[in-house]
């Protein structure tokens, strides 16, 4: 249920968090809440990118209970959104924390979890799967955690990954997740389900109704 979901393509990572924080700001429509939106990544570090691109656009975030830890390398967002270098060691639970913000989170900690409008980033190789996961084992894992990923939405979902982590030289290129072709031809399936009906298939239905009513009046 819901709209079909949408596939982006960004040039860089920066370009990716700035879509991500152009996308939650329309999703914040009157009575849904900036927590009802979640951005969802594989790893920290990539949520970082997504914290700075939301706090360049003032808009409130906050991460999903427990995100940061001592190996995390993403700090506490203080009142303004930006990020205060502090980490999960010197608060639990910081003060000066939004009440309502859009739900930083890692797949992994988005289990269990929903939200109305959820967007998944960093589909490609290298992220999704991650690059450590070398044995069939591993790979299967990367997947249930995309699946875990993509079914936290509720109604809306977003998904994106950039071509480059953003370096001019051109060595920081990447390709599209190994899953991303499936969900690409699922989405063309949903989509294609959802088309409205043509005139010629309609006036055809009429014809076939209109058939079935001549042959038997009593139906």
């Amino acid at each position: 249920e819901g709209p079909v979901p949408v596939v982006a393509e960004h040039e860089t990572d920066r370009d990716e968090a700035r879509w991500v924080a152009r996308q939650a700001w329309l999703a914040h429509r009157p009575g849904r809440r900036w927590s009802h939106v979640a951005v969802l990544a594989r790893t920290n570090a990539q949520l970082r990118a997504i914290a700075e691109g939301l706090g360049d656009q003032r808009i409130p975030f906050t991460f999903a209970s427990g995100e940061l830890g001592p190996a995390s390398d993403l700090g506490i967002p203080a009142e303004d959104g930006t990020l205060s270098g502090r980490t999960d060691e010197d608060a639990q639970t910081p003060e000066d924390e939004p009440t309502d913000g859009v739900v930083l989170s890692t797949f992994h900690r988005a289990k269990g979890l929903q939200w109305p409008c959820v967007f998944v980033m960093g589909l490609s190789e290298g992220l999704v799967p991650i690059a450590s996961a070398r044995s069939d084992a591993a790979l299967d894992e990367e997947r249930r955690l995309l699946y875990v990923a993509m079914t936290r939405a509720e109604d809306e979902l977003w998904c994106s990954w950039a071509r480059r982590a953003g370096t001019e030289d051109g060595r920081g290129s990447r390709r599209p997740s190994r899953w991303l072709g499936a969900i690409e031809r699922t989405r063309a399936e949903l989509e294609h389900e959802q088309a409205p009906a043509g005139p010629e298939t309609v006036a055809s239905h009429l014809a076939h109704l209109r058939s079935i009513v001549s042959k038997d009046p009593g139906r």
